[in-house]
């Protein structure tokens, strides 16, 4: 068991080439990240736990001028990158780095699949798994403020410390299971750089309640979610400081053409918010009319059609029966999205594809072909 007594502050380059030379061999270590991003679009990188079996480092970035020299760990294929949870890691480690890291494993999706409550948290494992409670006076630092004081490196240590131990006790579970191919498989989806990098012309997707859309108030969801985020990416600011989603939906939905709905964004200076502001009416200047009457278009499918709902449902239960038969959580085989794709756009669905398909995307086809009036 690896307990966290002296975790180094790496703030030099010489300090940076020792460890790295240090992690050469390793065949395992943990990793996690502390940035800040309540103010910005892209997360801001403020420190970078490592655990190998000989020694825990916090590296600081905002000592280095680039912490490049780590791309090569990072990319080492024989080196397996141990996260919990770590799909926010792995988006600051490609903003910073410009790639993702390879060979990676997350305990929160092994604990999944191995029984655990659903997105169990770091704590909790550790106390399930360890037998150690991990103390939480620093969960509200500020991590970009400088110096960090001895106890919060001891904190941020502490997130990596059992990292190895529990990752290696949960392989083992899932190797007696039967499912470690399944885990790794999810972890390779984590690795696809398109989860990361959100296209602004597929933006509008991430709204909620958008499957129903005609096509018409669509063309106009699109237009809008593509400016706000490429305007976000441009000055740097979260999505909602540009305008909110449900403003955006209103607009999408009516004539509305309120220049009052962007409101004037904290720190942003006059001459930027004037060309906020301006290419935001000529935006909305320029998109088609739509007729008022299809408010009702962006009301979830089963609140305009009881069929679908019945439909839904009876998917739902199917789901709700094998994730209770299997152990792991619901949301891990299907969602309610993944359920809406496999109704409306099923060569995008991933129930269809790999281990999914077998354990649960056959039986909804079945169910769906089966619960559908008027099928053979």
């Amino acid at each position: 068991m690896q307990h966290c007594h002296l975790p180094s502050l790496i703030t030099h380059a010489e300090q940076l080439h020792d460890l790295i030379e240090s992690l050469q061999t390793a065949a395992t270590i943990g990793l996690d990240t502390e940035f800040v991003r309540e103010r910005t679009y892209y997360p801001a990188f403020c420190l970078l736990q490592i655990a190998s079996r000989d020694r825990i480092d916090c590296v600081d970035p905002l000592a280095f001028e680039s912490l490049s020299p780590l791309k090569a760990i990072l990319s080492n294929p024989n080196i397996t990158k141990i996260f919990h949870s770590a799909r926010q890691d792995l988006e600051v480690l490609l903003h910073h780095f410009g790639v993702l890291p390879l060979n990676i494993a997350d305990t929160q999706l092994a604990a999944a699949f191995a029984g655990h409550a659903d997105q169990i948290g770091y704590a909790k494992l550790v106390l399930n798994i360890c037998d150690i409670s991990l103390p939480k006076d620093s969960t509200r630092t500020d991590w970009s403020r400088r110096p960090l004081s001895s106890e919060q490196i001891r904190y941020a240590a502490e997130d990596v410390a059992f990292l190895r131990e529990a990752h290696e006790h949960l392989t083992e579970q899932l190797e007696l299971r039967g499912r470690l191919s399944w885990y790794q498989e999810e972890c390779q989806e984590l690795l696809k750089p398109g989860l990361y990098d959100v296209r602004p012309e597929d933006a509008w997707k991430r709204l909620a309640g958008t499957q129903s859309l005609t096509h018409a108030t669509r063309q106009r969801l699109q237009s809008l979610a593509s400016w706000r985020e490429t305007s976000a990416q441009q000055f740097n600011v979260p999505r909602a400081w540009i305008i909110k989603d449900e403003f955006i939906l209103q607009i999408a939905l009516s004539n509305v053409r309120d220049p009052q709905l962007l409101t004037p964004i904290r720190g942003l200076k006059a001459s930027s918010q004037h060309e906020l502001s301006a290419s935001f009416r000529e935006l909305v200047s320029k998109l088609p009319p739509i007729d008022q009457s299809i408010h009702a278009n962006l009301a979830p499918h089963s609140q305009r059609d009881p069929e679908r709902k019945r439909l839904m449902q009876g998917l739902s239960e199917i789901v709700r029966q094998i994730a209770t038969e299997l152990d792991i959580p619901a949301s891990l085989l299907a969602s309610r999205r993944d359920m809406d794709a496999l109704l409306d756009n099923p060569e995008d669905c991933r129930v269809l594809r790999g281990w999914r398909l077998p354990i649960i995307g056959q039986p909804l086809q079945s169910a769906i072909h089966g619960l559908k009036p008027g099928d053979p």
